[in-house]
């Protein structure tokens, strides 16, 4: 199995933490694979808009996983395997949803 890590586990913490924090502004982030060898996960991009630019945010051949608030005190998390990525990288990304919960 291939091993997989956070770049900066502290920054994800941090900004999970924000999106939980109902004084912050925050709602959202996207966390994708930092190369090809799908091996480090890093924070993408993170927002305070809603569900739409979220979506908006996410690429056609990138897999992603985005944790969101959907409303106060309710979080959901969830996994992007777009058409465009590859049979690999999609057994890889199953794997790996475990690590990101």
């Amino acid at each position: 199995m291939v091993e997989v890590c956070w770049e900066d586990v502290d920054e994800v913490k941090e900004i999970i933490a924000d999106i939980r924090d109902g004084d912050c502004d925050l709602r959202w982030v996207i966390f994708g694979y930092e190369d090809a060898q799908m091996r480090t996960l890093v924070v993408v991009e993170a927002g305070d808009s809603g569900l739409d630019d979220l979506v908006k945010s996410l690429e056609n051949d990138k897999i992603a996983y985005a944790f969101y608030e959907v409303q106060e005190k309710v979080f959901a998390l969830f996994q992007w395997l777009p058409e465009e990525a590859s049979g690999m990288a999609k057994a890889r990304a199953s794997i790996h949803r475990s690590f990101i919960t």
